[in-house]
């Protein structure tokens, strides 16, 4: 039976419904970033429940939330918000990218890298014995540095034996297919691979790429006008589902800012998917099955423990 590991336990994938696959409850990012950008952190321990509560009424059922440790991940909030809600929450080991690496990074060597995602997939994360299901690397803008490389090294190493799947940030839509290509190299099955952020870099032919060399693309971008339009990315994803890629696409909002909470005052939250996304896709006459697809479907064979 393929399980979804979430933050209480295993599941059968079957049961994940709607899920939101690149996510954040609680951040806070390394002190020097916070004192340039204060609006990513994320640290409101009430506000989860809020939130997640607004997105089960709006059809909501899983959540993919993709900060680690070092990024604030907080173990008691997350088992609370889902025990209140309902909501399942799948909760994220390994690294983000250079620039918030931990000393750790760099002192330890990729056996004892791979050996700590292992020991939060199977065995429990800080101290409990709540598991991580997701395990994650990132890279910087345009390049991957040696410590993001072995980050990675040290994912595949970790996905190969546990079966979870290895989630990744890309720094404003860049080196996505880099990074495939490199685990790719390291032994990696690319269907074990989900490349998030490619939306900030809006490149048909990179969209593409990625896709082709069999990873999944989750496109997190809806509702971020800044970076481009919800047009363009429905544009890129019609391209991709004519010519056969409906089965490597998945949706989300990426929304780590206070400012895109309705709890903080701001918005859209994470309702907007399914409250407004989703009924665009439809209206662009995106056929239903494949619109469950990017929300249900893909999310259930990306996310699932395969050993």
């Amino acid at each position: 039976m393929a399980v979804f590991r979430t933050i209480l336990g295993d599941v059968d994938v079957k049961e994940i419904g709607f899920t939101l696959t690149h996510e954040h409850l609680i951040t806070r990012p390394p002190n020097s970033i916070i004192k340039g950008d204060p609006d990513l952190l994320v640290d409101d321990v009430t506000k989860p429940v809020q939130e997640l509560t607004l997105y089960k009424n709006a059809g909501g059922k899983s959540f993919v939330e993709m900060s680690p440790r070092h990024y604030g991940r907080n173990v008691p909030v997350m088992v609370d918000a889902s025990k209140k809600t309902g909501i399942h929450v799948l909760a994220t080991t390994g690294y983000l990218k250079g620039a918030y690496f931990p000393k750790e990074v760099e002192e330890w060597s990729v056996k004892e890298l791979a050996d700590y995602m292992i020991s939060e997939v199977e065995e429990g994360m800080d101290g409990t014995d709540h598991k991580a299901g997701i395990i994650k690397g990132g890279s910087s803008y345009n390049f991957i540095s040696d410590l993001e490389k072995k980050v990675f090294r040290a994912a595949v190493i970790a996905s190969k034996e546990t079966g979870a799947p290895v989630s990744t940030h890309t720094e404003q839509g860049t080196m996505g297919v880099e990074q495939v290509e490199y685990v790719i190299s390291q032994g990696l099955d690319p269907s074990r691979m989900i490349v998030a952020h490619v939306d900030i870099n809006p490149d048909y032919y990179l969209h593409r790429k990625i896709v082709n060399l069999g990873a999944y693309i989750i496109h997190d971008g809806p509702s971020k006008v800044k970076y481009g339009t919800d047009a363009h990315i429905i544009e890129i994803m019609s391209g991709l589902v004519k010519e056969g890629f409906a089965n490597r696409m998945m949706l989300s909002c990426d929304m780590g800012r206070r400012k895109y909470w309705t709890s903080y005052g701001g918005g859209p939250g994470f309702t907007y998917i399914p409250e407004k996304f989703v009924p665009r896709l439809l209206d662009a006459g995106f056929d239903p099955e494949v619109v469950e697809m990017f929300t249900t479907k893909n999310p259930a064979e990306a996310f699932a423990i395969q050993k």
